[in-house]
């Protein structure tokens, strides 16, 4: 699953890079910003303090969310190409809520 988000994630990157319209420099900062989020979700996925995993994921929720509204504004095709990962990283959420609050 990871391998397929990933490359839509590149290719949306892509095509916004060659856009290059004025909302360039903010879509690409928000990107490698949730890119740098989505490593340190795994990273703190691990640890025992699910304070700290909640932060991060909700912060990475954030920053896809505003990289979808951004890319919007570039290349809507690219924003859709986002829409998965979306998805993804919810279920994910909420499945790993489930399973702290449960414990």
């Amino acid at each position: 699953m990871w391998t397929t988000l990933y490359l839509m994630m590149a290719y949306a990157f892509y095509r916004v890079l060659k856009a290059n319209p004025d909302w360039i420099s903010f879509a690409a900062a928000i990107f490698l910003i949730q890119i740098t989020l989505n490593g340190l979700v795994v990273g703190v996925l691990f640890v025992p303090q699910p304070a700290r995993w909640l932060v991060v994921i909700t912060l990475l929720w954030l920053a896809i969310v505003l990289t979808v509204l951004a890319f919007w504004r570039i290349d809507p095709t690219a924003s859709m190409l986002l829409w998965p990962y979306l998805l993804w990283v919810s279920f994910a959420a909420a499945l790993n809520w489930e399973i702290d609050r449960l414990n």
